[in-house]
């Protein structure tokens, strides 16, 4: 079965959006970093179910980064080393957006959750672009960068 390109293209695609949004409302002058942290939280699980696609992997409808990153280390299992950041950032689904949900990090936590984020997108991107080069010349082949 050929992976599914176009689908984790778009996956990655949506994810690259979520970090420079996290990027740019960090650098704003209001100094807001619960954005920032859902945003970087989107940029992993975008980019994992992006992985999971292109590997015609079915996943739930669920934020919880932990059980995404679960089925994708099931095919490349050096993503187990971005455990401990899906964990921290598996917090910033849902509570954080909302009152009375998580307080708001301080700008250095919040740069190393984007950091770690883009280093995640970065990885998976490499993966799939070295896998797409895989594919004979009558195959389509997508670059993932």
């Amino acid at each position: 079965m050929q992976p599914d390109h176009e689908f984790a293209k778009e996956w990655l695609h949506k994810a690259k959006n979520d970090l420079l949004a996290a990027k740019a409302v960090l650098k704003s002058e209001q100094g807001i970093t619960d954005i920032p942290c859902f945003h970087a939280q989107q940029t992993v699980e975008k980019s994992l179910k992006g992985f999971l696609t292109y590997n015609h992997i079915s996943f739930s409808k669920t934020h919880d980064l932990m059980i995404i990153l679960s089925q994708a280390t099931k095919i490349i299992p050096e993503l187990e080393k971005y455990r401990d950041i899906c964990e921290e950032l598996s917090t910033f689904a849902v509570d954080i957006r909302y009152p009375g949900g998580l307080s708001e990090p301080p700008a250095e936590e919040t740069m190393r959750f984007i950091e770690q984020a883009e280093q995640i997108l970065t990885h998976i991107k490499r993966i799939l672009s070295k896998d797409s080069k895989k594919l004979s010349p009558d195959q389509t082949t997508l670059p993932f960068n």
